[in-house]
């Protein structure tokens, strides 16, 4: 689908981008709110025939970002491993939910054209 539907896949890379900043942030621990807040999704970039996105934490607000994702501790709020778990979360029934959103947006834009 990617090479017939670019855009329509990375429509559906970025909503589930979205899912995993969600998913990110609700396991992120809290002293601050700095490191939650410091989270980001990046719209997907082609290259080729690959699509791509990120979904980051830290930056200059929260440099510490890697130290607290790896570090095993005690959180009163969240967990370490926090963008990582999110990720093998979120990678459960991926492939699906993306063909569900390219199916659907392509199915939306044959309507507006008149198509089938």
């Amino acid at each position: 689908m990617l090479k017939e539907y670019p855009k329509e896949a990375a429509k559906a890379l970025y909503v589930e981008l979205g899912r995993l900043q969600k998913a990110s942030m609700k396991l992120t621990p809290v002293k601050t709110d700095a490191l939650r807040g410091s989270t980001e999704r990046e719209k997907p970039k082609q290259q080729g025939n690959t699509i791509s996105g990120k979904v980051k934490v830290g930056g200059p607000a929260a440099p510490y970002a890697v130290i607290v994702h790896y570090r095993p501790a005690q959180h009163t709020v969240g967990q370490d491993r926090y963008l990582e778990t999110a990720l093998n979360n979120t990678l459960k029934g991926l492939q699906a939910r993306l063909g569900k959103q390219i199916k659907k947006q392509v199915e939306r834009k044959m309507k507006r054209k008149g198509g089938p």
